[in-house]
C-alpha cells in the first residue's frame, strides 16, 4: 500500500508497509486526517444509550409483556434498540436488548437480525463504513428498515 501523509506521522499501516512493501495500486491518503481524543469522544445519537456501561435502575428493569396471537403468554424482556451498520452495499441490522439480571448486573445482548444487499440509491453515506440509529422495526411483521429521513448517521 502506498501511504500519503504528513511528514513525521506514523501508524500501524506504516509498519505493514515496511513489512510487505509498497503496492502502487492501493493508496491510503491520510493527509487531512486527525487523531480522535478518546477522553473527549462522544458517540451520541442513540448509540450512547445502547452501549453505555452505567446501569439505570428504572430504565433497564425487565418489563412483563403479554405476547401471542391466539394464546397470551407473559414474557419478561428488557428494552430493545435497533441500529444498522452500512458496509459497502450491505446493511446489517442489529437488535440490542438491555436489562438487569437477577443479580443486578447490566446485560447487553446484541443480535444480528438481518443482512440486506442495497443499491446505490439506498446508501446512507459515501463512507466505506457507517452506522445509523434511525431504524424502524415493525413488530408484527418482523421487518426492519432505515427511516427515509435518516439524519443520525455517523462514520
Amino acid at each position: 500500500m502506498k501511504i500519503l501523509g504528513r511528514r513525521g506521522e506514523k501508524d500501524f499501516y506504516d509498519y505493514l508497509q515496511n513489512l510487505y512493501g509498497i503496492d502502487e495500486l492501493v493508496v491510503y491518503d491520510r493527509r487531512k486526517s486527525y487523531p480522535i481524543d478518546l477522553n473527549n469522544y462522544y458517540i451520541g445519537h442513540g448509540l450512547d444509550n445502547i452501549f453505555k456501561k452505567e446501569k439505570d435502575e428504572t430504565y433497564d428493569i425487565k418489563r412483563r409483556l403479554v405476547k401471542g396471537y391466539g394464546i397470551k403468554v407473559p414474557v419478561m424482556e428488557g428494552r430493545f434498540f435497533y441500529f444498522v451498520v452500512e458496509s459497502g452495499y450491505y446493511h446489517y441490522f442489529f437488535k440490542v436488548e438491555r436489562y438487569l439480571d437477577d443479580n443486578d448486573n447490566l446485560i447487553l445482548e446484541p443480535q444480528l437480525i438481518e443482512k440486506k444487499k442495497i443499491d446505490k440509491k439506498h446508501k446512507l453515506s459515501n463512507c466505506p463504513l457507517s452506522i445509523c440509529t434511525d431504524v424502524i422495526y415493525t413488530r408484527y411483521r418482523g421487518e426492519v428498515s432505515v427511516s427515509k429521513n435518516s439524519r443520525n448517521i455517523f462514520v
